[in-house]
């Protein structure tokens, strides 16, 4: 499973490939330190859930590809 960006945007929304899942991957600057975060949507809801901090991008990145693994053993 991998997350195809969603064309070029200033939003780093992303399509997780294979599923209906979407995410907005965002960091933020908390006191000099960057967070890495995701808003995870499918086109039923806009947002299922918001996770984070995470340590780098590739660590939020993993768990956007678990979260959507684990929700979609629940269908």
């Amino acid at each position: 499973m991998l997350i195809k960006p969603k064309k070029e945007n200033r939003f780093n929304l992303g399509q997780v490939e294979g599923v209906d899942y979407k995410c907005e991957r965002y960091d933020v600057n908390n006191e000099g330190v960057k967070e890495y975060w995701y808003l995870l949507a499918d086109s039923d809801m806009t947002y299922l859930c918001s996770n984070g901090p995470f340590n780098t991008p590739e660590a939020r990145d993993i768990a956007i590809i678990k979260e959507v693994e684990k929700r979609n053993e629940n269908i």
